[in-house]
């Protein structure tokens, strides 16, 4: 008799945990989660019941046996591959042609390989011509991705065609060549002895008539270009007409006439300055032409730097003018600041030469460059990747400002300062959009300065539009 009653009691306990089994796959496979910055060594184990095909590599052996519970990861990180200038045809990662800028989610520790076309055209007498990469390496060369989202910037020069062009009777330089854009190249017209410099493009003198954006008009034949496009230069070379004083000498029995060779010797820089250049103790503003003795000597000096002056005259510390040599035909090249000049037997022009060079710097951009919420949501959070660059080995302190943020939009992890150790550093910006905030679109402005340095970048925030927003 109580046989059959435990039996009785016993059948049914078994179906139930039979069809419980059935039904509910995970009953006896409790599994443990770990966060991507945790360890199973140091977090409490939480047991609960998933489908089998979320559950990890866990397993019990029996009801005495340990838990073994093995957490899969897969980390990745966002990585921005962008250029200067933005578009297709620069460049490729893992040997597929991209359009910059894209970004890639790579796993941590993966391996890819980043490579720059050697230069592409623009147009007509046009080329982008590659410089470096932001992270310093090789034209192609191979990415480790690191452990927080970064933008690898491959950087190319904008560069227009210079052609030079001339008669017989001279010389002239630069030679035909690629000049980067926005750049003032001097160019200069010296003649050969018995001819004298009359124009650039003219076969008589009358003007400067330069041919394409930024040529240059005058009647120096010492003068400078500034590279807005292709450029034609032609300069036209006539022969000598010496120029003579005569004076008379009262000779005992009888009066002799000498003659005395002047020659007009313009003294000039390039580029052309004001209050730069010193002749003979003076300052003087380049060009200046003088009227000098065959062989006499006069003292020229140009100082080795010079600052970049902005459209307002305000110094620009973003370059300078680093001075390179002394030239004219009768001396040839003289490095040194100081030039003691003997007036040769024909006019010339003396130039003094610089070369301008960019000052180093840091770089400032936001990727990407316009954040709003996925559609139909109206209130959370997005982001974007602030980069800061350094330029030419540049480092220093950094602050950090903002403009005026609309209401019901925050912004969270944004550095106030930040102090230069490697060349390139970047933050995940985070941008909160609150439910109060109105429809539209905003720009912020994010300023970085250092010193007299500045740099912004604008990220545009747009919030969507919703019923409860045009009421509010």
């Amino acid at each position: 008799m109580g046989l059959k009653i435990l039996a009785s009691i016993a059948f049914p306990v078994l179906i139930i945990i039979v069809l419980l089994s059935s039904i509910i796959p995970g009953y006896s496979t409790p599994t443990h989660q770990v966060a991507p910055d945790e360890t199973a060594a140091n977090q409490p184990l939480q047991a609960w019941f998933d489908s089998p095909q979320n559950t990890t590599n866990a397993t019990i052996t029996s009801a005495t046996s340990s838990t073994n519970l093995t957490a899969s990861s897969d980390p990745r990180v966002d990585v921005t591959v962008d250029s200067f200038p933005e578009g297709a045809e620069l460049v490729t990662v893992d040997g597929n042609s991209i359009v910059a800028p894209t970004v890639f989610s790579w796993q941590i520790g993966s391996t890819h390989t980043l490579s720059a076309v050697s230069q592409l055209t623009c147009g007509a007498s046009c080329r982008f011509v590659f410089q470096s990469w932001s992270d310093g390496g090789g034209q192609t060369h191979t990415v480790t991705p690191p452990h927080s989202p970064t933008t690898i910037l491959a950087i190319y020069q904008q560069q227009y065609l210079l052609t030079i062009q001339s008669n017989a009777g001279g010389t002239t330089t630069p030679s035909t060549g690629w000049q980067d854009a926005n750049t003032q190249v001097p160019i200069v017209a010296t003649p050969n002895s018995g001819f004298t410099f009359t124009s650039w493009n003219g076969s008589t003198f009358v003007s400067w008539t330069g041919v394409g954006s930024g040529a240059f008009n005058g009647t120096s034949p010492s003068a400078s270009v500034t590279m807005n496009g292709p450029i034609t230069e032609n300069a036209t070379f006539t022969p000598l007409t010496p120029e003579t004083d005569t004076t008379t000498t009262p000779q005992t029995p009888t009066n002799t006439t000498t003659q005395s060779i002047m020659e007009r010797i313009t003294v000039t820089s390039n580029p052309a300055s004001e209050r730069i250049i010193s002749v003979d103790g003076a300052l003087i503003t380049t060009p200046q032409t003088f009227t000098w003795g065959n062989g006499t000597t006069h003292l020229l000096y140009a100082p080795p730097t010079s600052a970049c002056l902005n459209s307002d005259g305000s110094v620009n510390n973003s370059c300078q003018f680093v001075f390179q040599n002394w030239s004219a035909q009768s001396s040839g090249l003289v490095n040194s600041s100081s030039f003691t000049y003997t007036v040769p037997s024909l006019p010339e022009t003396v130039i003094a030469n610089y070369q301008q060079q960019p000052t180093p710097n840091f770089a400032l951009n936001a990727a990407p460059s316009t954040v709003l919420l996925p559609q139909d949501v109206f209130s959370g959070s997005t982001d974007f990747t602030l980069n800061l660059t350094s330029i030419k080995g540049w480092g220093g302190n950094v602050q950090f400002t903002t403009s005026q943020l609309p209401p019901g939009i925050t912004l969270a992890y944004l550095p106030s300062t930040y102090s230069f150790h490697r060349p390139v550093t970047s933050w995940d910006v985070v941008v909160n959009i609150g439910a109060s905030a109105q429809a539209g679109s905003y720009q912020i402005e994010i300023t970085a300065t250092s010193g007299s340095l500045t740099q912004t970048t604008t990220v545009t925030v747009q919030v969507q539009g919703s019923t409860v927003r045009e009421i509010v």
